[in-house]
């Protein structure tokens, strides 16, 4: 019997078998079991069966993750994602399951940096906080890596944009 939280289609040694739950008899082996779920990942069990043995298979698969970083100097500052608490800095490759988030950073419970964070399968989402000493202020400077791009904010992506086609004019 193979049971799975979600429903998931189930192959055996490669071969698409049905969907959970599924009650099935096979004979005495070596086996290889997957359960597929294209929102989550894949869960994979070898399985010796002897003669009149039975097994029951119960799988909860996970939701796909990616790594988030939040570097920086000072540390305690609490790190929420949609509202929640999740961590205070610095905070070192933690999974989250894959998704889009409101990424929220407080110093005694005031908020010093928001932004909306995407994170893909298997990637990486890293928020650098430098504190940056003003007259009369604290604030952030920020640099992002998402999912093992660097992106460029504010005017240097603007520049860039405005040079890309002046630049392949030239060609």
């Amino acid at each position: 019997m193979v049971v799975s939280t979600p429903k998931a289609h189930v192959f055996i040694n490669g071969k698409n078998v049905g969907e959970t739950p599924l009650n099935l008899t096979i004979t005495p082996g070596n086996y290889t079991i997957q359960l597929y779920n294209p929102d989550y990942l894949v869960y994979s069990l070898n399985v010796s069966l002897r003669d009149g043995e039975r097994k029951l298979i119960n799988a909860t698969l996970k939701h796909p993750t990616f790594k988030l970083r939040i570097l920086t100097k000072e540390r305690g500052l609490e790190v929420y994602l949609d509202g929640e608490l999740i961590g205070e800095t610095p905070l070192n490759e933690t999974d989250v399951p894959v998704g889009i988030y409101s990424l929220t950073i407080k110093r005694d419970g005031k908020t010093i940096y928001n932004t909306t964070i995407r994170g893909e399968r298997g990637g990486f989402v890293t928020i650098s906080l430098d504190p940056i000493e003003l007259p009369g202020e604290t604030s952030l400077a920020k640099k992002e890596t998402r999912n093992n791009e660097e992106n460029i904010c504010g005017p240097s992506l603007l520049i860039l944009t405005a040079l890309t086609p002046a630049l392949a004019r030239k060609r």
